[in-house]
């Protein structure tokens, strides 16, 4: 709900402190300078290419598809003449020893890394298919409907990303349930757009005992709210629940322990905060308790031994891989490789940093998480202060949750009209406000996601942004406001 009270200036802890200890004001530029010639995570920037006409361009898009790794093109290449040279051969004698089914075939390639960003072991996780794809493949396992008892019902947050609420919907259909009664979506408070987590709990408990599975987005695609995982996963799970996450906005932004706090499923896309493509292969986990499990079965999930042969029964593949149906796309896969071998390199860059892990699972996120609170803290603190942006912080209003931790590297702020403007658009048509401040951004050499009618998503990378482009950005925002 837009309304017309701006925001309070809201500057989070981390950028406080950092301000403090450079001994800068937030509103002085030569902090963002500061903190991008003090960042350990400054030189993945030049493994990315950055799109943007112009030397200086800014990509904040890592909510809706992350930029290109610049290895790629070099190594679809080397798989496009493998294929051609080679052909058949290449699943078992890859010139480059690179087989597609041999060894480290294609779906297990950078796994280990993959595992470390979600907080996993290497065995709970694979490369496979596509994002709603994957859910309709972890629903039929894991959503089991029992009419007998009463257990039917999915809990989910009302306002998903479509495609997860057509899944649900035609899952329930599938099992011949009437959606009415069988899917509980939840909806913020009036006023408000970002769910609290009392009142997820709450549903919980209202609804636990009549409910199959528990199924959230990790981070909301929309507000960037950070779900508490563990907690809702804990609830679900006391109430006999299947609680499993959508991480298509969580994976390589949030940090996510999806092991250790006993989640049962995930699916997540890689090309967001991943950077893999557009239609790059995608992911899923598995918990180890639940590596037996009914499943759908294809050839790619069977055991490699007889994975050519004509053995029957079905053998699964031990851990999640036994959940692939089919061999992955080599030219969507690729992408995630490369994008899995830079994100590689995190740990040994950031050696001397202080930062600690919350498991030794999670290597390389705790220090692509604690940047990212910082840039997106940073934007945040720039946005709504009237020191930096003059009459023009009354224009924009912060969705996104204020608390670093309830939210990820999404800062979602609505464009509120000038007064008597009633150019607002609706749904599928953009404000003239939000025209305006696109147009300015993008004249700036500042790429961003808009959203009908009025909301821009700022989804800035830990892995190629910089806080200086945090800075231009506040400055392209005031100028179109003005």
């Amino acid at each position: 709900m837009t309304t017309s009270t701006p925001s309070p200036a809201r500057c989070i802890a981390p950028v406080a402190s950092a301000a403090a200890e450079a001994n800068l004001p937030i509103s002085d530029r030569a902090l963002a300078l500061a903190l991008d010639k003090a960042d350990p995570l400054a030189p993945l920037r030049k493994e990315y290419n950055i799109p943007g006409s112009s030397e200086g361009a800014a990509y904040i898009c890592a909510h809706a598809l992350g930029p290109q790794p610049k290895k790629v093109g070099a190594l679809l290449q080397e798989e496009v003449e493998a294929w051609a040279t080679v052909g058949i051969h290449g699943h078992t004698n890859h010139p480059s020893g690179k087989h597609w089914t041999l060894g480290k075939g294609l779906d297990e390639r950078g796994v280990d890394v993959m595992a470390d960003i979600v907080g996993a072991l290497p065995s709970e996780v694979t490369l496979m298919g596509g994002l709603t794809g994957n859910l309709h493949v972890m629903m039929t396992s894991f959503y089991r409907p029992d009419v007998a008892s009463g257990r039917t019902k999915i809990i989910f947050e009302a306002n998903a990303f479509p495609s997860d609420l057509f899944a649900f919907d035609s899952q329930v259909r599938l099992h011949d349930l009437d959606p009415a009664s069988a899917l509980v979506g939840l909806h913020p408070r009036a006023g408000e757009h970002y769910l609290r987590t009392e009142d997820i709990i709450a549903a919980i408990e209202e609804h636990g005992d009549t409910t199959a599975v528990v199924l959230f987005s990790a981070v909301h695609w929309y507000s960037g709210q950070l779900f508490d995982m563990e907690q809702i996963t804990k609830k679900g799970q006391e109430k006999g629940c299947i609680v499993g996450w959508d991480c298509a906005h969580a994976a390589g932004n949030a940090l996510l322990q999806l092991r250790d706090w006993n989640v049962d499923f995930a699916v997540w896309c890689n090309y967001k905060y991943l950077n893999s493509g557009p239609g790059a292969t995608a992911s899923i986990f598995v918990h180890e308790r639940h590596f037996d499990r009914l499943r759908l079965a294809g050839w790619w999930g069977h055991e490699l031994a007889s994975r050519f042969g004509s053995t029957v029964p079905f053998k699964p593949r031990l851990g999640a891989a036994g959940f692939a149906l089919n061999n992955p796309s080599l030219f969507a896969t690729v992408p995630v490789h490369a994008s899995m071998e830079i994100l590689r390199t995190i740990p040994s860059l950031c050696s001397n940093s202080t930062i600690t892990s919350p498991s030794p699972l999670s290597t390389i996120m705790p220090h692509v998480s604690s940047k990212s609170t910082l840039l997106t803290g940073y934007l945040e603190a720039l946005l709504t202060s009237p020191i930096v942006m003059g009459d023009s912080a009354s224009r924009l209003r912060v969705i996104s949750p204020p608390e670093p931790e309830e939210r990820a590297a999404c800062l979602s702020v609505l464009f509120l009209p000038r007064e008597g403007d009633e150019d607002k658009g609706d749904a599928v048509t953009y404000s003239r406000t939000l025209v305006e401040v696109f147009e300015a951004l993008k004249k700036a050499g500042i790429i961003v996601d808009k959203r009908a009618p009025d909301l821009i998503r700022f989804a800035p990378s830990a892995l190629y942004n910089t806080f200086d482009e945090m800075w231009r950005t506040a400055m392209a925002v005031k100028e179109a406001l003005v």
